[in-house]
């Protein structure tokens, strides 16, 4: 938060942060500051180019072309002399793209560790249907690893085999999957359920109303 005391319109330029540590690119700011204004939030931003930790000591600014550098030790109030940071390495970035439709409805993810792609498909029961779904690596990292799990919501009906079946190998053998690249595997999709306890099914919607 930074402020204007003068009766006069600050133009403050080259704004940004002082780092010790790894090679951190620091992306300067400017900002115009009102004549006697109150707190201003300003936001400043960097780009950390390798991994390991990054101290911030504090920032720089430039006004009348004057070049000033604010320490966090010489702050009143501020009782650290920097604010440590860990830079983690990269990670690999998938996107993910169907051979379906998207479904207009997403449910919550479980966890912060679950994203959702949700696709749309109606099959009756004893019909097989195939997914493609393809794979980009849209990061700067090769991907050099793969799984595949799958989880079934639980119904009323019990279903009968492998709902959901596929075949890793051919996705496989093109890893390490480079920056750019994609890869496709084929999900098949086999509907065979027990309809068995459809009475206490209806039942149970009877219930309900």
């Amino acid at each position: 938060m930074v402020y204007n005391p003068m009766p006069y319109e600050l133009r403050v330029e080259n704004m940004g942060l002082l780092t010790s540590g790894v090679e951190f690119e620091s992306l300067p700011a400017a900002l115009s500051l009102p004549a006697e204004s109150g707190l201003y939030p300003v936001t400043l931003v960097g780009v950390p180019r390798t991994a390991g930790n990054i101290t911030v000591n504090g920032y720089h600014t430039s006004v009348f072309g004057v070049t000033s550098d604010c320490l966090l030790e010489g702050l009143p109030g501020v009782k650290t002399s920097g604010c440590l940071v860990e830079v983690i390495p990269s990670l690999p970035r998938l996107q993910l793209s169907t051979s379906l439709p998207r479904s207009a409805h997403t449910p919550q993810p479980m966890s912060k560790e679950e994203l959702y792609s949700t696709v749309s498909l109606q099959l009756f029961n004893g019909e097989t249907q195939q997914l493609t779904i393809t794979l980009e690596n849209i990061g700067t990292e090769e991907i050099e690893t793969l799984e595949l799990t799958s989880k079934t919501i639980s119904t009323k009906e019990k279903v009968f085999g492998d709902f959901l079946s596929w075949n890793l190998d051919e996705a496989l053998s093109h890893l390490p999957l480079k920056p750019g690249q994609s890869v496709t595997l084929t999900v098949n999709i086999k509907v065979k359920m027990d309809f068995s306890g459809q009475e206490n099914l209806l039942q149970d919607l009877n219930d309900g109303e």
